[in-house]
């Protein structure tokens, strides 16, 4: 039976790509959201047929994750765990990790605007509950891609896939990594990215989504803009790095 968890589920469908695993894959799983809009429980409901994809309505705590993964019948090695919150993305991820899950593939929101090398990211207060997302910081959410290349590569994960901006052509819609099991990956006959694959593809992606959408270019340059497909894709692009493409 294939699991997915989903940690951030919003709706549980808009730019979500476990709700598609739901859907057209049959998996069963979870989907957590602090915060959940009117449209998330008919979203899940719509492809929870079998009543095998559970929502989990709160703040994903690390000290509770592990158990509540466990009480809702995530195998040890479940297949897919996405992770957007925008807050404590890290110390969630090891939370999991931490309590002897190791799902097969892992997405997770990456803070596009903290690039390699600089890591960064955003704890648990001393007291020990969760941030709460970007409303006082809106530049310091969630984990730099570089944080999460190390933690992941420590963990026995490699670092495969930037994912900026989304096939709509949604500019801000996306940020996000994607890794696999590092044996996983090595048993199919490819060995993991090393840090510098690692900084080059995030670089490139930076580079190809900048031009793509006609923000300004590490020379000060700037492309003319098509049609936007919604207000906020004609916004100036000062979401993006302002490094030079290394």
């Amino acid at each position: 039976d294939r699991f997915a968890v989903n940690i951030g589920g919003q709706d549980g469908k808009s730019h979500d790509p476990v709700y598609a695993l739901y859907r057209d894959q049959h998996f069963s799983g979870v989907v957590f959201e602090a915060f959940p809009p009117p449209a998330l429980f008919p979203n899940i409901a719509s492809v929870n047929k079998s009543g095998r994809v559970h929502v989990a309505v709160g703040l994903v705590k690390t000290s509770s994750v592990g158990s509540q993964l466990r009480g809702y019948g995530a195998p040890d090695a479940f297949d897919v765990l996405k992770i957007d919150i925008d807050s404590t993305d890290l110390p969630v991820l090891r939370a999991v990790l931490g309590a002897g899950f190791r799902p097969k593939l892992v997405m997770v929101e990456i803070n596009h605007m903290i690039p390699p090398p600089l890591e960064w990211a955003r704890l648990e207060r001393a007291d020990g509950a969760p941030q709460t997302g970007r409303v006082q910081e809106p530049q310091f959410f969630g984990v730099s891609a570089n944080a999460l290349f190390s933690e992941l590569s420590a963990a026995g994960y490699a670092l495969v896939a930037f994912e900026l901006g989304s096939a709509d052509g949604c500019a801000t819609c996306e940020h996000n990594a994607w890794a696999v099991r590092a044996d996983l990956l090595r048993a199919r006959g490819f060995s993991p990215p090393d840090w510098r694959a690692m900084n080059r593809a995030y670089w490139k992606q930076t580079y190809l989504l900048n031009n793509r959408h006609g923000c300004t270019t590490a020379t000060g340059s700037r492309r003319s803009r098509t049609a936007a497909r919604s207000e906020r894709d004609s916004a100036p692009c000062d979401w993006q790095p302002g490094w030079k493409l290394a």
